[in-house]
């Protein structure tokens, strides 16, 4: 996976001061601590990935180790992961939702695929994303993010909406389909709910009937 940049983690040029650092963390964990965004895994794993560009930046050697690791990112050819642009974000998606979709679903951990959306859907990369100001590439990351969200739970489901509704634009042309996502959703669970009582019962009448005929 591509080496994170730190710098436009705590948007900041590269090779910034300490107190530029420093002040940049300060900004942005007051918006994202959680203490602040409640219990939202979303906001929590962007906090956490603040942290570590914060530790490794105002650490001389971890910040000396770190600049190695970019430089040599970049002369092999490969881009920094919030470097990337918006069409590579793009295909990283499609890949993803390709790879998932070949998947035997019955081998799909749904909790931990919950996790990994919340990775891959990353404030960083929605950022860069929305930066694009084009309603087809969001259009698209909407129904790559629906149709990954189709796989996992009713309270993933909401953190990926809240997530999505807070760095993608025009939220109002999708809120509807993530809605119907979730009724959907919770349908399905309510009727897998009934099948072991339903299956049970109609044992227990096919028993019943049996002991019935052959008095």
């Amino acid at each position: 996976m591509p080496l994170k940049d730190y710098y436009l983690l705590l948007n900041v040029k590269p090779g910034a001061d300490i107190i530029s650092i420093k002040r940049a963390f300060r900004k942005l964990a007051h918006t994202y601590h959680p203490d602040k965004t409640g219990l939202n895994s979303f906001n929590h794993d962007y906090y956490t990935e603040l942290q570590e560009a914060y530790s490794t930046l105002t650490d001389p050697e971890k910040r000396e180790a770190y600049h190695y690791h970019r430089w040599l990112e970049k002369a092999t050819g490969n881009q920094l992961d919030n470097a990337l642009s918006a069409v590579d974000i793009l295909k990283l998606f499609l890949q993803v939702e390709k790879n998932i979709s070949q998947s035997n679903q019955f081998n799909i951990d749904t909790f931990r695929m919950g996790r990994q959306l919340i990775s891959l859907f990353s404030t960083a990369r929605l950022r860069i994303i929305s930066g694009e100001q084009d309603p087809q590439l969001v259009s698209s990351v909407n129904k790559i993010a629906l149709s990954l969200a189709a796989m996992v739970n009713v309270s993933d489901i909401n953190l990926l909406a809240d997530h999505l509704e807070k760095n993608l634009p025009d939220w109002n042309k999708y809120e509807k389909d993530w809605q119907d996502l979730i009724r959907k959703k919770k349908y399905k669970n309510k009727i897998n709910s009934l099948r072991v009582p339903v299956s049970f019962a109609i044992a227990l009448l096919l028993c019943i009937l049996f002991y019935i005929l052959l008095q």
